[in-house]
């Protein structure tokens, strides 16, 4: 926010905003696209957006090693050819637009799809502890990203979003692999699983 010049809360407030109005068109959408598609969407521009975000930082703005005066070195970032503490606005820009992009991205796709999947591929006999401990497992892998993303770009600073982009091309495979679930009854989806794993039923046997 520093670096671009944009209030933190303000900024907040305009993600919160994408966010919310993004993901209802996706419930929206979600039964007509399909699951797949929506995924692997989502994870091809999220990853698009972070590797940009990556580049453009990495190659056009530097963040000296010390900064006069004690200031933290992120008062002191700048674009080439620019004074210290001195973005150039079409960076800035860029910066802002590629994230809104993930931001747009994540919550169409990934954010909002995934809890509608989770609720499908689980047996009716394990599905509430199942979701439960999936949505457990997602607050605290929200909260550790929280946690070290300032870590990571007070060290690496924007090779942190190549990092991000990295575990979305992840994403990508992961949602090329799983089976289409929409239009499919429940009792249908844990077979499409299993006939994806390989696995067979000890009654089958």
């Amino acid at each position: 926010f520093k670096m671009v010049h944009v209030d933190a809360v303000a900024f907040q407030m305009l993600t919160t905003g994408l966010g919310f109005s993004m993901t209802l068109p996706s419930l929206l959408i979600v039964d007509r696209v399909g699951r797949k598609k929506l995924l692997k969407f989502g994870a091809g521009l999220m990853t698009l957006s972070m590797l940009a975000l990556g580049a453009l930082g990495v190659s056009v703005i530097s963040i000296p090693m010390t900064c006069a005066n004690g200031a933290e070195r992120i008062d002191c970032a700048h674009s080439w050819g620019q004074p210290e503490g001195k973005v150039a606005v079409p960076v800035q820009i860029a910066i802002i637009v590629l994230t809104l992009c993930f931001i747009a991205a994540y919550s169409i796709s990934w954010g909002s799809v995934m809890n509608v999947f989770a609720n499908e591929i689980f047996p009716v006999k394990f599905r509430a502890k199942a979701v439960a401990i999936g949505a457990f497992a997602s607050f605290v892998g929200n909260f550790f990203v929280g946690q070290f993303t300032p870590i990571l770009m007070d060290a690496i600073h924007f090779w942190t979003f190549l990092i991000f982009a990295a575990v979305d091309v992840f994403c990508c495979l992961f949602a090329c692999w799983i089976p289409e679930t929409s239009g499919k009854h429940l009792e249908e989806v844990i077979p499409l699983f299993e006939k994806r794993l390989g696995a067979t039923r000890i009654g089958d046997r």
